[in-house]
Formats: structure tokens, C-alpha cells, sequence
């Protein structure tokens, strides 16, 4: 019986549309499973919402989740949140492009931060809002 196929589950930002096909078939002419939820162009709604859902129940059956980006080092919120979903649930975590994981790792560090600054507005609030944090502002 041959053996199981490593699954990979393809994640970024949706501008990278070349980007995502060039991975999808490298990874699987190498001989991987490859998932992930194609671009198909719905912004918002119900329908969004059910492809997010769709999307991070492919992270949870994934091996790998491979971080698709064109090497600037952006993002965005939608893909830190999958990477922050992916990493609490164990999975590995790679990039394409040669980004730093680090760079990474900030970015879903600041999705599970909050402020404490005192006297701060942003108090309770998501740090990158935060003008203290930022260095807008002197810490109380």
C-alpha cells in the first residue's frame, strides 16, 4: 500500500493568484495533497462566511499549511487569523518566497494581543489600534 500523501493546505492573500497556482503545482507534482479554497470572488455575506468556515476546516485536515505571498511580506488580517488558527491547532507552518517566518509570527502575535495601556482609548482593544503600542503615544 503506498504511503499517505503529505496534505497541504494553501493559504494568502487572494491577490497572489499566480502565486497560489505556481505552489499548487509544484506541491503537487512533487506528489502532495494540495487544498485550499480557490478565489471565487465572493467579499461578503453569508456565502463568505461559509467559504472562511470551509477554509479553516482544510487547515484542521492539513499536515502542513504553506503560506502563499509574492515575498513583500504582506499579509493581510484574513490570512494572520488562518496562520493564528493553524498554529494553535499544531500544524506546520511554512512560507513561500523565502519571507522570514518571523514576520509572520508578528503579525498573528498582534491578532492575539490586546492593550493595557492605562488611560489608553484603545484599552481591551486589538494592539495594532492601539496608539501607544504604535509609539503615537508615551506609555502611561
Amino acid at each position: 500500500m503506498p504511503e499517505r500523501a503529505r496534505v497541504v493546505c494553501l493559504t494568502g492573500p487572494r491577490r497572489f493568484a499566480g502565486e497560489f497556482r505556481a505552489e499548487w503545482i509544484r506541491l503537487a507534482t512533487e506528489g502532495h495533497t494540495v487544498v485550499g479554497t480557490p478565489d471565487l470572488g465572493v467579499a461578503d455575506g453569508p456565502e463568505a462566511e461559509a467559504l472562511a468556515a470551509a477554509h479553516l476546516r482544510l487547515i484542521g485536515m492539513a499536515d502542513e499549511v504553506r503560506v502563499v505571498t509574492d515575498g513583500t511580506g504582506y499579509i493581510g488580517e484574513g490570512t494572520a487569523a488562518e496562520m493564528e488558527f493553524a498554529w494553535r491547532a499544531g500544524k506546520a507552518l511554512t512560507v513561500t518566497h523565502g519571507v522570514p517566518l518571523l514576520m509572520f509570527a508578528r503579525a498573528v502575535a498582534l491578532l492575539s494581543l490586546t492593550c493595557d495601556a492605562d488611560g489608553c482609548p484603545n484599552r481591551g482593544g486589538p494592539v495594532d489600534d492601539c496608539p501607544v503600542y504604535r509609539g503615537d503615544e508615551e506609555r502611561a
